[in-house]
């Protein structure tokens, strides 16, 4: 009998004031987290040195169901998530970076895994990016326009239902399941960047060497 293996799955949720700044939607989000259908994953909750207890919040709320790492100062985005990834399971094989203001559908993780272990190029993926006020649109990542501006990629939803997936210049950070090793490979996210335009410079470091 053919032994199925589930790779292992870490959620980081990169925080910074977020209990003042989110109310109830931080719940919302790591409850979303916590409530996927896929079987093997975890949960880790970074606080970037906030000075508004979230990470404290987080723990009397949550208490062991997510695994609390405190910084002693704000990295930003790019080095904060980095230094991230030095606190999850070594045996994780995917790590989904997401917003503390990002709720997940259910199925999230499921769904974008099945698509991952489908071809060992795609070394990162999204799900389509809804917002809560235009839920006919969503956002499916962005490029680099005239001027090496960052445009968003949109497409109708109704449009989309039936197309499984399609390649993008470059995901988005908001939730991005990528592979640990390729992200490993690349040095991560360029501590050059606090934040913004991250995602593109990511991406074509990670196309350079083959990736999807």
């Amino acid at each position: 009998m053919k032994t199925v293996i589930i790779p292992k799955v870490s959620i980081v949720m990169l925080t910074y004031n977020a209990k003042t700044s989110l109310d109830n939607i931080l719940d919302k989000a790591i409850l979303s987290a916590l409530n996927q259908t896929y079987p093997n994953i975890e949960v880790v909750i970074v606080d970037n040195n906030s000075t508004d207890g979230t990470a404290d919040y987080v723990k009397k709320m949550f208490n062991d169901k997510v695994k609390i790492i405190k910084f002693s100062k704000n990295y930003g985005w790019c080095l904060g998530n980095n230094l991230a990834i030095k606190y999850i399971d070594k045996n994780s094989k995917y790590v989904l970076f997401m917003n503390s203001d990002v709720i997940l559908a259910k199925n999230y993780v499921e769904e974008l895994v099945k698509v991952a272990e489908s071809d060992v190029r795609i070394a990162a993926l999204q799900g389509l990016e809804k917002h809560p006020n235009y839920e006919e649109v969503a956002k499916v990542g962005g490029c680099l326009g005239r001027g090496a501006y960052i445009v968003d990629i949109n497409v109708l939803v109704k449009q989309n239902r039936r197309q499984r997936c399609f390649e993008i210049p470059y995901v988005s950070g908001a939730a991005m399941l990528i592979r640990k090793d390729a992200f490993e490979k690349i040095g991560g996210f360029s501590a050059d960047f606090f934040m913004y335009y991250d995602e593109p410079d990511l991406f074509l470091r990670l196309r350079s060497l083959g990736y999807k």
